[in-house]
């Protein structure tokens, strides 16, 4: 009875010490994050014209999205991942101040390094990021010396503090930028593979003690397995403690997907939609005990922020009127497509207003979007959709067998949209045969056809020179090797485009001859 007693008796105890230490200690306290984002704008500020998006996206109507969401979250953080300078007509006509001006108007805490920010090359980008003051991420890239900053306001990663929870954002571009980009529009910046570049800025991370991680991406998820410059899947492999992974760049509008426990998001493009992250810490247990992540579309239901119209209206009024000038007429539609591989009414428009503009002999050149133009006047509007980049001509002089060289590792993409046409050569393709050796004999497509010191002049986008994403290989050593004396010429194709159909209209529609597909054995 007495041992009964007294283990009674230290029961009462331990309850009542346990009682008076849990009254001495602060109650355990659940902070909510909320992280909003967007992606490849592409300088958008109204809704799309035409397309899968037509009167949906912009930057009006994210912003009305993301003015409702400060109401509701009044430590909300603004994130963009990348390709928000370049796209659009108002950010070709002010190099794209335009687009990042609204940006800061938009009280964005942070942006991601895109690929298409070089398209006004790295000079006008430092020059924007300089002026606009906004942080800026990117992991993965650095100056000429190796050192970061790479570029003005750019930091590998930022800690922002909210209520008491440390919340580290990490910023990673593209690995593969160097093969978008000639070096003359990189000055000197260096790109890393994603998984080596978190690797070693990680630790610094981690020594500012954040409670959570996000990265901001702009690089977009694969779904059958990474390529070399989206290595989402490679990333949450390698990475499970990071909380949020937010990406870009592949134009998809995907919600929430979990990769290896990772949380995954991206959020359309063209301002389509407006991505919501809402996390629920615990002071307690140090770690996001919820998690919710959406996408709000920026649809017709949702009216343009008439503040931030107001503010650029002058800018659109004078692009919109540029896009209605007439520029010349066609007498049937031009397509960007026919039977024939490579070659199209669109692509030899193209084609031929880059012979005329430069000399060349051939033009080796695709279609660069599915838009059509049809027939009747023509305005700067549907060049826009024919020639939406900014891509500068590049001139090559190359050998007979080089050129051969480069139509072979053209038919590796025989049948997909990244098999260039031709104008200036006809060629034989034996699409049965292996990889490198399908092209049959090359001719001249006209005589008179001139070579200088056995050499043909070749004319290519400044794209596809620095290798078009790896795609062509022999193109980029081409213009380093220095008996092919390369020459990055000022013509923008736009301009040579609309300055051709204003000499030469009314066109009609024609296709050059090109590939020809030749029948294998039977």
């Amino acid at each position: 009875m007495i041992h009964q007693a007294y283990r009674a008796i230290k029961r009462a105890f331990s309850v009542i010490l346990l009682s008076a230490l849990m009254a001495g200690r602060a109650p355990a306290a659940e902070v909510a994050i909320a992280i909003a984002y967007t992606t490849d704008i592409h300088g958008a500020f109204e809704p799309a014209e035409y397309g899968e998006l037509r009167g949906q996206g912009g930057l009006f109507k994210a912003s009305t999205i993301i003015r409702g969401l400060r109401k509701a979250h009044s430590d909300l953080l603004l994130v963009d991942c990348g390709d928000i300078i370049q796209g659009s007509p108002e950010a070709f006509r002010t190099l794209g101040r335009a687009p990042l001006d609204a940006a800061c108007a938009m009280g964005y805490d942070m942006l991601v390094v895109g690929n298409h920010e070089f398209d006004f090359g790295a000079k006008r980008l430092a020059e924007l990021y300089a002026s606009a003051g906004l942080p800026v991420l990117a992991a993965n890239m650095s100056s000429r010396s190796g050192k970061k900053p790479a570029l003005p306001n750019v930091s590998p990663f930022l800690v922002r503090d909210v209520r008491g929870v440390r919340v580290a954002v990490i910023g990673l571009t593209h690995p593969l930028i160097p093969g978008w980009f000639l070096p003359s529009g990189l000055d000197g910046l260096g790109f890393e593979r994603s998984v080596p570049a978190l690797r070693a800025i990680l630790p610094a991370v981690r020594e500012a003690k954040p409670d959570i991680i996000v990265l901001a991406v702009h690089q977009g998820l694969r779904r059958r397995a990474d390529a070399s410059a989206n290595e989402i899947g490679a990333i949450a492999r390698a990475f499970p403690e990071i909380d949020l992974i937010l990406g870009g760049h592949t134009h998809q509008a995907i919600e929430c997907e979990r990769l290896n426990g990772v949380m995954y998001s991206q959020a359309g493009f063209l301002g389509s939609h407006v991505g919501l992250a809402e996390l629920t810490f615990d002071t307690s247990s140090r770690r996001v005990v919820n998690s919710r992540v959406r996408l709000l579309p920026a649809d017709a239901s949702v009216p343009v922020d008439a503040g931030l119209k107001r503010r650029f209206g002058p800018l659109l009024a004078e692009t919109r009127k540029e896009l209605d000038r007439k520029i010349g007429s066609v007498s049937a539609s031009f397509y960007p497509s026919s039977p024939r591989p490579g070659q199209s009414a669109v692509q030899t428009l193209i084609a031929r207003a880059t012979a005329e503009a430069t000399g060349a002999d051939v033009v080796f050149h695709g279609a660069l979007t599915k838009a059509w133009i049809g027939a009747g006047a023509v305005r700067m509007r549907d060049l826009w959709r024919i020639v939406p980049y900014e891509n500068r001509i590049v001139l090559l002089r190359l050998t007979p067998g080089e050129l051969r060289e480069v139509l072979e590792e053209n038919c590796a993409f025989l049948g997909t949209q990244d098999f260039r046409g031709v104008l200036g050569a006809a060629y034989e393709v034996y699409a049965d045969r292996p990889v490198g050796r399908r092209v049959g004999k090359v001719v001249a497509a006209s005589p008179g056809q001139k070579e200088h010191a056995g050499r043909i002049v070749v004319a290519v986008n400044s794209f596809d020179a620095a290798s078009a994403g790896n795609r062509f290989k022999t193109l980029r050593a081409a213009f380093e090797r220095s008996e092919c004396r390369a020459v990055e010429t000022t013509n923008e194709t736009r301009a040579v485009v609309a300055g051709y159909l204003a000499r030469n209209s009314p066109l009609a529609p024609e296709i050059e001859e090109g590939p020809m597909l030749m029948p294998g054995p039977e």
